[in-house]
């Protein structure tokens, strides 16, 4: 009788009574139990996979996300490739113009067309763009040529009589092409600067510099201190304007300005002028579209 279980069922005026054995019963708890446990595993694991599922989503759109950014990256780079390659086809279709633009003769009985050019005939836009990309002024600033009256004009290069750490300005815009750092032999200390259409400036007997082989300078950024030179190490700054390695005149692009806009056409510099301002009327006029087509995206912008 103890493992058995008495069951009474009373249905109105019957009475029954069954026994069930307490091994059955436990089987059935057991079972029970079992179910129990098999539910909350089913439940844990299914919230388990539902969180993997979300991590793998998640992280499906962060792909999607960085593919789409890299597509967009690599339609970007193509349109630079494709504008830098047009701009490099236009380049070349002007280097024959451009070699145009001077005629420096080596042989001294050579002689240049002496026709007269006269510069003044530019626009005031011109003119401010020549004074920008070619040298003209002084390196240093308030200087008084009327100590420097006596100097011949005829001089590659110019000495200015100057104190020892005097500031030094670039004449105009330029990249540095290069620099030397040692003192001694015939420049010491300089700063060579590359400018359009082929000419360059070097700034020598300095005492230091603040500007890096291949930066870009802007006409009248401050590129170094001047220093001391020459056989006589006197306080100074060399100053020499080329074209294509060729010397000219330092002084007369020294004096040259707004005022006398024409001088430098009246020197010996055997330079074909006449192909000078057609090459910077060309400049000027895609200058002007650059610009307009800058002012017209600037109003898209703001308009969008």
């Amino acid at each position: 009788m103890q493992n058995k279980l008495m069951i009474s069922i009373i249905d109105g005026d019957t009475f029954k009574q069954f026994s069930v054995h307490k091994i059955i019963k436990r089987v059935l708890l057991y079972m029970l139990f079992a179910l129990g446990v098999a539910l909350v595993v089913y439940f844990v694991m299914v919230k388990f996979l539902v969180g993997e599922l979300d991590e793998i989503i998640a992280e499906k759109n962060k792909a999607r996300e960085q593919f789409q950014e890299l597509y967009e990256k690599n339609s970007e780079l193509a349109r630079n490739v494709e504008y830098k390659t047009n701009e490099l086809l236009k380049a070349n279709m002007q280097i024959s113009e451009l070699e145009k633009i001077v005629s420096i003769h080596k042989n001294l009985d050579t002689q240049v067309n002496e026709q007269k050019i006269n510069l003044d005939t530019l626009s005031d836009e011109q003119k401010q763009m020549v004074l920008k990309i070619m040298p003209n002024g002084d390196p240093v600033r308030g200087y008084n040529w009327e100590k420097a009256s006596g100097m011949s004009k005829g001089a590659e290069s110019f000495v200015y009589n100057v104190a020892k750490g005097t500031p030094v300005y670039a004449t105009a815009n330029g990249i540095v092409d290069s620099t030397n750092n040692i003192r001694g032999g015939s420049y010491g200390v300089y700063v060579k600067l590359a400018h359009s259409f082929g000419f360059t400036s070097t700034y020598a007997y300095l005492d230091s510099m603040v500007v890096q082989k291949g930066e870009f300078v802007a006409k009248g950024q401050l590129i170094g201190y001047s220093g001391q030179g020459g056989s006589a190490r006197k306080d100074g700054l060399l100053y020499e304007l080329r074209f294509l390695g060729t010397p000219l005149h330092t002084m007369d692009y020294a004096l040259w300005n707004l005022d006398n806009f024409n001088a430098v056409t009246n020197n010996k510099d055997q330079i074909d002028w006449k192909s000078l301002v057609w090459a910077l009327d060309d400049l000027a006029q895609i200058h002007t579209y650059r610009t307009a087509q800058v002012d017209s995206n600037s109003t898209k912008v703001s308009i969008e």
